[in-house]
């Protein structure tokens, strides 16, 4: 089972971030549509009824344990859509990435699953002008809080000092 033409290759110059977080937040959310991405966020989380936090818990966890982390080629931005990564994990257990590869996967299933996501784009160092250069998802919850998801990472980031931007809703 092999889907057709759902890799994106991009060079690195001259592309701006805007471009990037737009063509990221289309591809979540064309991929929430797909009857695949629905079927497998629904089976990930249907043990968590209405439990929202349950949700989140489990699709995060059911992801970073079938997750390899891989940098994209030197020059060569790649963007793996939903479709192709699930199938990468139903062919061979897990799906190969680097940030936003798991930001795409990890926010189709979220946004499948009902909830409204946003994607968070950062700096990895602490200073002003540093460039933006990891994304992942920020989820809104029920109680009008927000809930970072990152596959990327074992540990929660600290975001005092660094560049953030938010986008609008996907």
């Amino acid at each position: 089972m092999r889907p057709s033409r759902l890799i994106w290759y991009f060079a690195d110059e001259g592309k701006s971030i805007e471009e990037s977080i737009n063509i990221i937040a289309a591809t979540i959310y064309r991929e929430s549509l797909s009857p695949l991405v629905g079927t497998v966020a629904r089976k990930i989380t249907e043990s968590c009824g209405e439990n929202w936090m349950c949700k989140i818990s489990k699709i995060h966890d059911w992801l970073k344990k079938r997750f390899v982390y891989r940098e994209d080629p030197k020059e060569v931005d790649t963007f793996k859509s939903a479709t192709y990564s699930l199938h990468e994990i139903i062919n061979q257990g897990y799906f190969t990435g680097d940030c936003d590869d798991a930001t795409i996967l990890s926010g189709a299933l979220l946004k499948a699953s009902g909830f409204v996501v946003r994607l968070m784009v950062m700096s990895r160092r602490r200073e002003p002008d540093a460039p933006l250069e990891h994304i992942a998802v920020l989820v809104e919850l029920p109680n009008m809080k927000k809930m970072y998801v990152d596959l990327t990472v074992n540990e929660p980031i600290d975001f005092r000092g660094r560049r953030v931007v938010v986008s609008d809703p996907v």
